[in-house]
């Protein structure tokens, strides 16, 4: 809590969605397990890129990039060394096709998406996204409680945990009240079918929350992301922002 900084409150639609879509679109094409991992492949990549040692990943209190990589628009304060760093990384862990094929249609539709430097060396046109099965990807992640946005926000907190820009305390207690609701986040994957899951889940939408209304990154990329969306298309979803705010 101390280095998110105080609670700001962050409308789901129009902020956290953009700010977590990159993570969908992994999920959306290689599954909640390889896409979870996809996703802290490169938070990490740019941690490291950004003078965090990986050793501090593995210590109980390490140090954490000043960054929330789990949101778009940190990739945004990379500068062109950093991201040649991270470039490098994720090509010795074999890691960079994946991202150039599940993101091209943010590079295609959004040329000036803050993940774009991904595509340096990978030429992309309109010939390479369909917007109508992108539209359709996007939608399922408008309800906030449904499983592919849960599971997005998912990557988000797996992310933050695994880069120690978050820690759960967890009382010896074991019938403790006062444990975090992300104390068992592995029970996650069994959302929505169990009640605990449910409860990370209730968890995992607050820290979201947090994460992204708490990064100091500028949140030019969500107002972005609508108003091209709008460019490239008339917006035929009337309401949709009073339904799921």
């Amino acid at each position: 809590m101390q280095q998110l900084g105080p609670w700001k409150d962050a409308n789901w639609i129009g902020i956290i969605l953009p700010e977590l879509l990159w993570m969908g679109l992994l999920n959306h094409y290689y599954g909640f397990k390889e896409g979870a991992q996809l996703s802290l492949g490169l938070a990490r990549a740019s941690a490291q890129a950004t003078g965090v040692n990986p050793k501090e990943f593995k210590k109980k209190f390490g140090k954490a990039p000043k960054q929330t990589f789990s949101n778009t628009s940190a990739y945004k304060t990379l500068n062109a060394q950093q991201q040649q760093d991270v470039i490098k990384y994720l090509k010795l862990w074999h890691q960079l096709e994946p991202f150039i094929h599940a993101l091209t249609p943010l590079a295609v539709f959004y040329p000036d998406c803050p993940l774009n430097f991904l595509f340096e060396a990978t030429a992309v046109s309109k010939e390479d996204a369909n917007l109508d099965e992108f539209k359709q990807v996007l939608s399922t992640f408008f309800d906030k409680y449904d499983k592919p946005a849960i599971f997005m926000m998912a990557n988000a907190v797996y992310i933050a945990f695994c880069t120690n820009k978050l820690k759960v305390i967890v009382s010896d207690n074991r019938d403790s009240n006062q444990d975090s609701a992300l104390a068992n986040f592995p029970a996650i994957q069994y959302y929505p079918d169990t009640d605990e899951s449910k409860i990370v889940g209730a968890g995992i939408r607050s820290t979201v929350n947090m994460l992204v209304a708490g990064d100091e990154s500028s949140q030019e990329w969500p107002n972005y992301f609508w108003n091209r969306g709008l460019k490239l298309e008339a917006c035929d979803y009337q309401g949709i922002y009073q339904r799921y705010e």
